[in-house]
């Protein structure tokens, strides 16, 4: 059987890059983006940066406090504690829920990558996708019905890559776009 021959893929899922990225939004955006950066870290075995551990300490100061112990109301307490903000109505578009599409979208693009990464290696695009969903969703990710919709939805065909270099010229169109995006610059 003739396996396919990988194709070095220069595009990585670089995590410190992820990181910094959620740098520049938690104190704009808030802590949501701050507990993304917990949940990558501890999903990929990376430390806690600095403004993430400087975050926690602030949380575990404000839980000690006398303010945290004379709380008559434990949801507003955490709230504070958690410096998320007094006023936001709760529901869908809620403090914890406010940017799930943003998420769930750079959720999305690691999984095209990581899909093409995989099928650089193994040429076969169901065990390709298997393991980039391990590999960004974890072991309760999508099924495969899902994964090939996500895959249309980031390359926005109809049809997905069946090859690792189909995967690199996609990737490199869209290479500026998040380089972009990712250089961005908050005042």
């Amino acid at each position: 059987m003739n396996r396919p021959v990988p194709v070095p893929l220069k595009q990585t899922i670089d995590w410190d890059e992820h990181l910094r990225f959620l740098q520049k939004w938690a104190p704009i955006r808030g802590p949501v983006f701050t507990w993304q950066a917990i949940n990558v870290c501890i999903r990929h075995n990376k430390q806690f940066p600095y403004w993430v551990i400087d975050y926690l300490a602030q949380c575990a100061d404000r839980i000690r406090s006398d303010s945290a112990k004379e709380a008559s109301d434990a949801r507003q307490s955490l709230r504070w504690v958690f410096g998320f903000p007094k006023t936001h109505k709760s529901g869908p578009g809620g403090v914890l829920n406010q940017d799930r599409e943003f998420f769930k979208d750079a959720d999305e693009w690691f999984f095209a990558v990581a899909f093409c990464q995989e099928l650089g290696e193994s040429g076969d695009p169901v065990d390709a996708r298997a393991k980039a969903c391990n590999r960004i969703f974890g072991a309760d990710g999508p099924e495969d019905k899902q994964l090939v919709r996500i895959l249309q939805r980031v390359f926005a065909r109809k049809k997905i890559p069946q090859n690792a270099e189909a995967c690199v010229r996609l990737l490199k169109s869209f290479n500026q776009y998040v380089k972009t995006i990712a250089d961005f610059e908050f005042d």
